[in-house]
């Protein structure tokens, strides 16, 4: 999970332009809500917002946002800077 300054650090670095493009990490580096419960008169929102292209498991309807993604460049080096680490 993404500590809330990670999140700040994240959203400050944001694209405004919003190119339209579902896996730019440039425009939209963070998922907020599930994209099978988007069109759902209230949108299902994750507890915490998660990478762009993270395989997460919807709460609401059971659907794994991102289950077929094949990764950009751009997510997987945002992935790696900021997925946490496994401690031994």
């Amino acid at each position: 999970m993404l500590r809330p300054e990670q999140i700040a650090e994240i959203e400050s670095n944001a694209s405004g332009w919003g190119c339209g493009a579902y896996n730019c990490v440039d425009c939209s580096p963070l998922q907020y809500r599930c994209a099978d419960c988007y069109h759902e008169d209230e949108p299902f929102e994750f507890s915490a917002p998660v990478l762009n292209g993270t395989q997460i498991e919807c709460e609401q309807c059971g659907w794994i946002n991102n289950e077929d993604e094949q990764h950009t460049e751009e997510q997987l080096r945002m992935l790696a800077t900021y997925e946490p680490k496994e401690e031994n």
